[in-house]
């Protein structure tokens, strides 16, 4: 039996790669959204590719932590997740793990 299947379903609204491939229209500032949505971004405040990510390259918010990703408005009326691959500062309290993450949606 030969089972075929997408990686992406109509649900997907926003999906970048951060992996700067020419051919897709990337470059050192501007991300293609691999959805249907074309939600294409553009890299702000210092934020750069790096070629540490999960997959391939990945996103570093630079040495102020400020930069994001500017995108046209999305929809978010509705219930929605974000999932994400990240690295965060790391601290040791009492015996026990913590990771500081944080998150700003900018609408």
């Amino acid at each position: 039996m030969v089972q075929i299947f997408t990686i992406f379903n109509d649900s997907l609204i926003l999906m970048f790669n951060f992996n700067n491939i020419s051919s897709l229209g990337e470059n050192s500032t501007y991300v293609m959204d691999m959805s249907k949505s074309g939600k294409n971004g553009t890299l702000m405040s210092g934020a750069v590719i790096n070629a540490t990510g999960k997959y391939g390259k990945g996103l570093t918010t630079g040495i102020s932590g400020n930069g994001y990703v500017s995108i046209p408005s999305v929809d978010i009326s509705t219930q929605w997740t974000i999932a994400s691959w990240f690295v965060a500062p790391v601290q040791l309290m009492h015996g026990k793990l913590y990771l500081e993450v944080p998150v700003t949606i900018r609408y």
